[in-house]
């Protein structure tokens, strides 16, 4: 019984942790003085780790799994400019 349960248990948190990743085809990255973006789907998601795309120029589409996450802070200096978002994201793999 103690086995099943734990089975169980570690089945669950590999279902949570799985879902919490998202995949885009055809992202674009989008870089301005504000920021470093991925557009999928029509909206804009701020790069919370730009490192992982910095190889890729403006205007470039790629295919990228990512999640969403709440906050999240980046070094560095940019302008005042306003650039509408729908979220944050964490790159993942870049593919």
């Amino acid at each position: 019984m103690k086995k099943a349960l734990l089975l169980s248990l570690v089945f669950s948190l590999i279902a949570i942790v799985s879902c919490n990743k998202e995949t885009a085809n055809n992202a674009i990255v989008v870089r301005d003085c504000t920021g470093t973006y991925l557009s999928i789907d029509g909206d804009d998601f701020y790069v919370c780790n730009p490192d992982k795309i910095t190889g890729y120029s403006d205007g470039t589409k790629v295919n990228v799994s990512y999640k969403s996450i709440e906050e999240c802070t980046v070094e560095g200096i940019v302008c005042y400019m306003y650039h509408p978002k729908k979220g944050n994201v964490e790159v993942i793999e870049v593919r």
